[in-house]
């Protein structure tokens, strides 16, 4: 099975919000997938995409970077495709906070806004 989630069948170019980001994972059926360094995850982004939040990509990619539990097993189970300012300067920033909630748990209040499903 092939694991691509293809954000550029979306209409949209500026991806935001925690309800968005919640909306999009259940679209694309990504709790479904079985991702794996084997089997990675392929994001594909329009080349005119300009942004995305921290709160959608929590929403979308959080549990899944908590799993791979470091940057360099994040990087083999999400791959990024479009925009190299996305792929390098965003997705880095996302990942490095996703991975800091899970490595400080007294960030309790704000950790669990974002990685709560609501």
């Amino acid at each position: 099975m092939s694991n691509v989630m293809d954000l550029r069948t979306l209409l949209g170019r500026v991806y935001v919000g925690k309800s968005n980001g919640n909306a999009c994972r259940e679209y694309f059926g990504l709790d479904q997938m079985q991702i794996s360094a084997q089997s990675p995850l392929v994001v594909k982004f329009p080349n005119d995409a300009k942004t995305m939040t921290t709160s959608f990509f929590i929403a979308v990619f959080g549990d899944l970077v908590k799993r791979a539990g470091s940057h360099e097993r994040a990087h083999q189970w999400l791959r990024f495709e479009g925009p190299y300012y996305l792929a390098v300067s965003e997705f880095e920033l996302h990942i490095s906070t996703v991975l800091e909630f899970q490595r400080h748990p007294g960030l309790t209040a704000i950790a669990s806004f974002f990685f709560s499903r609501g």
